[in-house]
C-alpha cells in the first residue's frame, strides 16, 4: 500500500473518515441532484408537443422544433458546468487535491448530457433519417421544396404542419407494392 494511503488510514480515526466520506458524498449527491432536477424541470418546459393544428407551414414547426432543441442543449450544457464549477469553488478552499477527482467525475458524468438531450429529440431523430435516405437515394435532397413544389402544383395539400395527397388514387398507387421482378422507374 503507498504511504500516503497508509498514513491516511492510520492517521484518521474511522469516524473522521466517515464524516469527510459523507460530507463529499453529500455534496456531489446535491450537485448531480441539482442537475438532475434543472434537466427534468426544462425537459418538461421545453419538450411540450408542438401544435400542428394551428402551425403556418411545415418548415416553420421544423424550424422551431430545431430552435427548441438547440435550446434545450445549449441550457443543460450551461446548467451543468454551473453546477460543476459552484461545487468546484466550494470545496477549492478545503480539500484541494483530492477533491478535484470528484468535481471531474462529476464532468465527466454531465457533460455528455447536452449532447444526449440533442442527440434523442424527434429533431435528431428527423435529420439522421433524411440524412441517410437522402444518401442512399430513396429521398430527394431538398425535401422541404419538394414538398413545397408538389403543393404548388396540386399533388399535395397543406393541413396545418402536414402535407396530404390531394388525389386517393394517387396516395393507393404510390403505396402499392411493386410487381416482383420489375424496378421502379427512374
Amino acid at each position: 500500500m503507498p504511504d500516503r494511503d497508509a498514513e491516511w488510514l492510520a492517521v484518521l480515526p474511522p469516524t473522521a473518515l466517515f464524516v469527510q466520506a459523507l460530507g463529499l458524498s453529500l455534496a456531489i449527491g446535491f450537485a448531480l441532484g441539482l442537475i438532475s432536477g434543472l434537466t427534468a424541470g426544462l425537459l418538461g418546459l421545453l419538450a411540450s408537443p408542438a401544435d400542428t393544428a394551428r402551425a403556418v407551414s411545415p418548415l416553420a414547426i421544423l424550424d422551431t422544433d430545431r430552435a427548441t432543441v438547440i435550446t434545450r442543449g445549449v441550457t443543460l450544457m450551461t446548467s451543468a458546468i454551473l453546477v460543476v464549477l459552484l461545487f468546484a469553488y466550494t470545496y477549492l478552499e478545503t480539500a484541494a487535491a483530492e477533491t478535484w477527482k470528484y468535481v471531474a467525475i462529476t464532468v465527466m458524468i454531465w457533460l455528455p448530457v447536452s449532447p444526449l438531450a440533442i442527440f434523442l429529440s424527434s429533431w435528431c431523430w428527423l435529420l439522421i433519417t433524411r440524412l441517410w435516405l437522402c444518401t442512399s437515394g430513396r429521398l430527394p435532397w431538398h425535401l422541404m421544396a419538394f414538398l413545397e413544389e408538389a403543393h404548388q402544383r396540386g399533388v399535395l395539400r397543406q393541413t396545418g404542419a402536414a402535407y396530404e395527397f390531394r388525389h386517393a388514387r394517387l396516395q393507393e398507387q404510390l403505396h402499392a407494392p411493386s410487381p416482383q421482378g420489375q424496378s421502379p422507374p427512374d
